[in-house]
């Protein structure tokens, strides 16, 4: 079996949101489909991914330099042992050469929505769904069907005022989130303690579906912008009224991570 080609096609997000660092509104992404030979239902396997918001498209490093390795290789090089479907580290190795180890920035956005593609195409050549597959391949075949998931909404949205901030964070309530995370550091510190307490409101004890806001309600995402005395102040007066959590540091670590931030910066 091969791979028959890989296309790429950018597309805008063009949304007016934003949060603390960027907006939306000149945001892409890439689409990727991995076309192969191998015949399913009459019609061509094709694995799809694309790239998270947040990170803008990469058409041109995939098209430059990924695709054209990719669709260059020996098709045996980049197959399984039974040659009858794709070895997803073989087609990563094969869009890595060549590539200085280290420094990934924008190239692990473009390897890594080919790989996504790749997968994709994988698992519905063996007729599995994909989460099936990984458990088969790397657990002890049983895969854990209940997944955590959360909302994240609350960005800055323009004409946005508190009531329709608490109408939309109620909205993911309604839909059976127990958890919903919202955007601050893209206003003032005092905007953004009344945008807190909106989304608190919103998962108060007259919602049929809220639970306590500290352990599982709303959550607070709050970026690393603050620095000195004000990143003391401003983690002190957001944890008085939300759950605080910090990318990257863990539960319970926010406070204690700001107040290292603030003492550094100070």
């Amino acid at each position: 079996m091969r791979i028959v080609d890989v296309r790429e096609q950018t597309l805008p997000i063009s949304s007016p949101i934003r949060n603390a660092y960027i907006d939306f509104s000149k945001m892409t992404l890439s689409l990727v489909a991995v076309i192969t030979d191998v015949i399913r239902d009459g019609k061509p396997v094709v694995g799809y991914g694309f790239n998270s918001n947040g990170r803008y498209g990469q058409g041109k490093l995939m098209r430059e330099r990924f695709i054209p390795r990719v669709l260059e290789a020996d098709p045996d090089s980049l197959t399984d042992a039974t040659g009858r479907n794709l070895d997803p580290h073989k087609v990563w190795d094969a869009m890595f050469r060549n590539e200085k180890p280290g420094g990934h920035g924008e190239r692990s956005v473009a390897i890594g929505t080919i790989d996504m593609a790749v997968w994709d195409a994988v698992a519905k050549i063996e007729g599995k769904p994909l989460f099936q597959l990984l458990a088969e391949r790397y657990g002890n075949g049983q895969p854990d069907r209940r997944v955590f998931v959360y909302a994240a909404g609350g960005y800055y949205h323009p004409g946005q005022d508190h009531a329709k901030l608490k109408d939309e964070m109620r909205s993911y309530l309604d839909r059976g989130y127990t958890v919903v995370k919202k955007k601050i550091g893209g206003a003032s510190l005092d905007e953004d303690l009344r945008r807190i307490d909106s989304a608190v409101r919103a998962g108060d004890h007259h919602h049929p579906r809220a639970l306590p806001f500290v352990e599982t309600g709303p959550s607070v995402a709050m970026p690393p912008i603050f620095a000195g005395p004000e990143a003391l102040i401003a983690v002190e007066q957001v944890g008085e009224v939300g759950h605080v959590a910090c990318p990257s540091a863990g539960p319970g670590r926010c406070q204690g991570l700001y107040r290292s931030v603030a003492e550094d910066t100070a």
